[in-house]
């Protein structure tokens, strides 16, 4: 499971962002189930540096949503 995530990265990204930017708990939720999965697959493959960067743009982009940031508040 974490090689296949790892190796469809790019659209969990893109999965947490639209989940995000709905704006509703719901959609908090999904996004940090699919951020903790994210991070557990770079930390499968030793990449936990380039989860920090995705991750970092990730928070800026999503600054105003405190919900959401309460969520990964593990991974910060």
């Amino acid at each position: 499971m974490l090689v296949e995530t790892y190796s469809q990265r790019e659209r969990f990204w893109q999965q947490a962002q639209t989940e995000a930017s709905r704006a509703c708990a719901s959609g908090y939720d999904q996004a940090s189930g699919y951020l903790h999965q994210l991070f557990e697959a770079y930390q499968f493959n030793c990449d936990v540096s380039d989860f920090e960067q995705c991750f970092k743009r990730f928070v800026t982009k999503n600054s105003g949503r405190k919900a959401l940031l309460k969520r990964l508040n593990d991974l910060l």
